[in-house]
């Protein structure tokens, strides 16, 4: 587009400025400026200056340890709004039926036709270990 305006108007002097600028400009995504703002400015904002930020894989386990947390205290505390709450959301899987067509996709169990899924790494983290393969079979 800048091309284009000054082959328009070659006498345009603040057009030929801006092209000659255009190689200096620091041009990025609103995630990379925002993240160069707080390197630059880490002592303003208290922060350590080895201060980073998280990619995917760290959010989706800080969104999940945040969701563990936030679940335990509510069960804890009892608050009946909560519990009635969780009574509707749960409620399917109380129905054998909803697991009759657990199917492996992309590493993730799932089933109600994808609608509901779970990651290996929540499998694994949250099972308890069996003595033998047997075992499993009769405590599943």
């Amino acid at each position: 587009a800048l091309e284009e305006a000054i082959a328009a108007d070659r006498t345009n002097a603040f057009l030929a400025r801006q092209q000659m600028l255009l190689p200096y400009a620091h041009i990025c995504t609103i995630d990379a400026f925002c993240s160069s703002l707080v390197k630059e400015n880490f002592a303003a904002l208290s922060l350590s200056p080895t201060v980073k930020t998280a990619d995917e894989g760290e959010l989706e386990l800080l969104s999940a340890a945040a969701l563990d947390e936030t679940l335990e205290h509510f069960y804890a505390v009892g608050d009946p709004a909560f519990l009635e709450l969780t009574e509707t959301v749960f409620q399917p899987l109380a129905n054998e039926e909803t697991f009759r067509d657990l199917r492996l996709f992309h590493g993730a169990i799932t089933w109600m036709e994808g609608a509901i899924d779970i990651a290996p790494e929540a499998v694994y983290r949250d099972s308890y270990p069996y003595e033998t393969p047997s075992a499993a079979m009769i405590e599943s």
